[in-house]
């Protein structure tokens, strides 16, 4: 059993906060792709701190650059120290497969929105949640990343709104 950062996003900590993300997928070249059943992931976010009072970005309706620079201590989510996380995930299913080949369930557990109508001209009129993964992996990885097709490791995992420290102390 291993122990791993992984970066989200305050869209995607919200979804896991909700219960609505309980899946990601990763680019085979990712470290995460190593990653096996039992393994524990604690989750990176972007924070702002002053003194040991840490404040989280995704608790914020606005969250994002703009938000981020009326804070002069603010931390982008790669600079979040281990002790500060708020969320530990436990992988329960490991998979190779093309990004592509992604069902709207998963899509769904992804924590992504459906595709918006402001999509309609890219998709078409489906406005399903794996258009709306469709249209978050490209923002995510440039203009026509999802057109690509790469090999992915979907991570199927729980989530514990606690430090991944503290749970293991409670073992």
């Amino acid at each position: 059993m291993g122990d791993r950062p992984i970066i989200f996003s305050s869209p995607m900590v919200r979804a896991l906060m909700e219960g609505r993300k309980t899946m990601t997928r990763r680019l085979v070249t990712s470290p995460l792709a190593k990653c096996q059943i039992g393994d524990r992931l604690w989750v990176r976010e972007s924070i702002t701190r002053s003194g040991a009072y840490v404040q989280y970005i995704a608790d914020h309706k606005t969250s994002g650059h703009v938000w981020l620079s009326h804070w002069r201590d603010a931390r982008p989510s790669i600079h979040m120290p281990r002790w500060a996380s708020r969320l530990t995930l436990t992988v329960t299913e490991t998979n190779i497969e093309r990004l592509q080949d992604i069902t709207e369930a998963d899509a769904a557990t992804e924590g992504v929105e459906r595709a918006t109508e402001f999509n309609l001209r890219k998709w078409g009129y489906d406005q399903t949640h794996r258009m709306g993964f469709a249209d978050l992996w490209d923002g995510l990885h440039g203009a026509g990343a999802w057109d690509a097709n790469p090999e992915v490791v979907a991570l199927r995992f729980t989530v514990a709104r606690q430090n991944i420290d503290e749970i293991k102390d409670a073992a």
